[in-house]
């Protein structure tokens, strides 16, 4: 599984989605999903839920 993919399924459009979401660049995402898998979820549900706030606007 690729953090595209993961960010994908978890409903984004895309791992740029997820940067901007979260203000964390591309490439700190990967390196994180490689190596600090843990901190990566927390981005990524972090960003998960800023999506869902901004369409119950």
């Amino acid at each position: 599984m690729t953090p595209s993919k993961t960010a994908k399924l978890a409903g984004l459009k895309s791992l740029v989605e997820l940067s901007e979401l979260t203000g964390v660049s591309v490439s700190t995402l990967k390196h994180r999903f490689k190596h600090n898998r843990h901190l990566f979820d927390f981005n990524l549900n972090r960003a998960l839920l800023r999506k869902e706030n901004k369409g119950s606007e």
